[in-house]
């Protein structure tokens, strides 16, 4: 199976941290790069510190 690097964080996901996950993602739905910090600290909570992802391996999942 070929697993790629993200397109922000340069590591395969399984590879990534929680708060990597969070950049990412923030990243893939548009959020500016410049804006990671200030979400975070808006929040008044630890956003990528307080996320747990639980990352999966889905095999098949695009092959429908």
């Amino acid at each position: 199976m070929y697993y790629s690097n993200g397109n922000y964080i340069p590591k395969k996901i399984t590879d990534c941290t929680d708060r990597e996950i969070c950049e990412e993602f923030l990243y893939h739905i548009g959020v500016p790069k410049n804006k990671f910090s200030e979400i975070e600290a808006e929040e008044n909570l630890s956003f990528f510190g307080a996320s747990e992802f639980e990352t999966a391996l889905m095999s098949f999942f695009n092959s429908l």
